[in-house]
């Protein structure tokens, strides 16, 4: 559905005996001067379709990566998921101009290479006694290109991992041969990762999309709610400090997980009340909103009734104006840009959320917990019917936004002059209102309004981002659609 200064930190050794250079890590000790860069630095240039044939992006979920090649930009990007082979990867290239803003007359690129199922069997995970669990529903979430170490690197997890079961969720694959698509995969590993309340989370709950720290070369990642989602992060969130794994790391069951040290964003569950901090049934914070803070755009606010007993977001009325994440808020990704002059911690998100803040408007963001067979045949407490005939949660409307992060604010979260859940983005720009990019309707389950990863090309200062079955203007088909934007430094 709708469904990122202070001490110097300690060189760390990678389980393949990889170290953080000192001169690198040295980087993170004082801010730098660089503004942050807000909405005024970004342009929109317009969309990419994908290739005329031999590219299947129908029911994608997303991820995007890329790499320059003899100065021409080339994007990886998943394939069908219900396809054969499934999760398929494309490297397509950028046409490099006559991007449009109107999508229907979008440039198409090129396809390089079908390099196909790059996984070889090894996106899997196992129990505590080292038996195979059989995942259930294997779920792709990210693609991200090194150039250091030319690996691709991928993410996935169990969609219906409802138990919070610590799953191994990265591997890697060099790309061997790009005329036969012959390739190699390494991995699987097992990330760790430590809360701010000292809970550790293993795997996918902690590291599902990738970006590179551009202050010490280390592997970022953060993870959006899944099934289970007490205990995922309440907004976006990124963790870091390990080094790259490669094809010497060793991998599977048995082998020291990757410990993530730096803590540099974290939300947290506000749902309960056994907790010091949660929301009640009317929406009232009780102890200190900890889950990511929305002030603008804000969803219509729902009675969720005696039976239910709390909330999992705060009524703004009730909180001062401000509201917060919620069950169908989703973060598709992120990268941190470290340029000239300026810099920024920028997460690709979904809101629930709009313009129109009339509650008697169903165009409004009405978000509730649908059950057709109940009351109302679904619909919310102000009769606006679901955009799916589906038990669970739903909304009339969201929109997909760059939401953009002061790195020196999380510098100082890693360094713990700053309590993670306390900082808020310095922009939230809402690509609907701004762009008016073409995202997947609400109808299609899974992809609605979702963009997904990033792609920066340093030498034009473009970024792209995908939108997960987007394009309908070949009849009969949503695929995947490329948007582009002009960074100004």
């Amino acid at each position: 559905m709708l469904a990122a200064l202070g001490a110097v930190i300690a060189p760390l050794v990678a389980t393949s005996g990889a170290r953080l250079s000192p001169a690198a890590t040295s980087n993170l000790q004082c801010a730098t001067a660089r503004s942050v860069l807000d909405s005024s630095d970004i342009s929109y240039l317009g969309a990419i379709r994908m290739p005329a044939s031999g590219v299947d992006t129908q029911f994608a979920y997303g991820g995007i990566s890329g790499r320059t090649v003899n100065g021409h930009v080339r994007l990886f990007l998943y394939g069908n998921n219900v396809g054969n082979p499934s999760d398929a990867v494309y490297e397509i290239e950028d046409p490099g101009a006559g991007y449009s803003t109107n999508y229907t007359q979008a440039p198409r690129a090129t396809l390089v290479t079908a390099w196909g199922d790059i996984y070889h069997g090894r996106r899997q995970s196992w129990d505590a006694n080292g038996a195979p669990i059989a995942m259930q529903y294997v779920y792709p979430y990210s693609l991200h290109w090194n150039d250091s170490t030319q690996l691709l690197y991928w993410t996935y997890y169990d969609a219906y991992n409802v138990t919070r079961r610590p799953d191994w969720a990265l591997g890697a694959t060099s790309l061997d041969n790009p005329t036969t698509g012959a390739t190699t995969a390494y991995g699987p590993w097992r990330t760790m990762a430590r809360d701010g309340d000292g809970a550790t989370y293993y795997g996918a709950w902690r590291c599902l999309y990738l970006f590179n720290n551009p202050l010490d070369g280390s592997m970022g990642c953060g993870a959006p709610l899944m099934s289970g989602n007490a205990g995922s992060p309440w907004g976006p969130d990124a963790f870091g400090g390990h080094p790259w794994p490669t094809a010497a790391t060793p991998a599977g069951f048995g082998t020291p997980d990757l410990n993530l040290p730096n803590r540099y964003l974290e939300y947290y569950f506000m749902g309960g009340t056994t907790s010091a901090n949660y929301v009640d049934r009317n929406g009232v914070v009780h102890g200190q909103l900890r889950s990511f803070r929305r002030t603008s755009e804000l969803p219509v606010w729902e009675d969720v009734g005696p039976t239910i007993g709390t909330s999992l977001r705060a009524n703004p009325a009730l909180n001062g104006g401000v509201g917060s994440w919620s069950e169908l808020d989703v973060t598709g990704g992120a990268i941190w840009l470290e340029l000239t002059n300026k810099h920024g911690v920028i997460f690709a998100t979904t809101l629930v959320g709009s313009p129109i803040q009339n509650p008697g408007d169903c165009s409004a963001a009405h978000e509730w917990y649908s059950n057709p067979g109940l009351q109302l045949n679904g619909a919310c407490n102000h009769g606006c019917a679901p955009p799916v005939a589906i038990t669970g949660p739903v909304t009339t409307a969201s929109f997909p936004a760059l939401t953009i992060y002061d790195p020196d604010q999380l510098i100082s979260v890693r360094n713990g002059t700053t309590t993670d859940y306390t900082v808020d983005p310095r922009s939230v720009i809402d690509l609907d209102q701004t762009y008016q990019v073409k995202t997947a309707p609400s109808t299609i389950v899974g992809a609605a309004k979702t963009i997904r990863g990033f792609y920066f090309d340093p030498v034009r200062k473009y970024l792209y981002v995908v939108a997960p079955q987007a394009d309908d203007s070949r009849p009969g088909l949503n695929e995947a659609l490329i948007h582009v934007f002009a960074i100004r430094d």
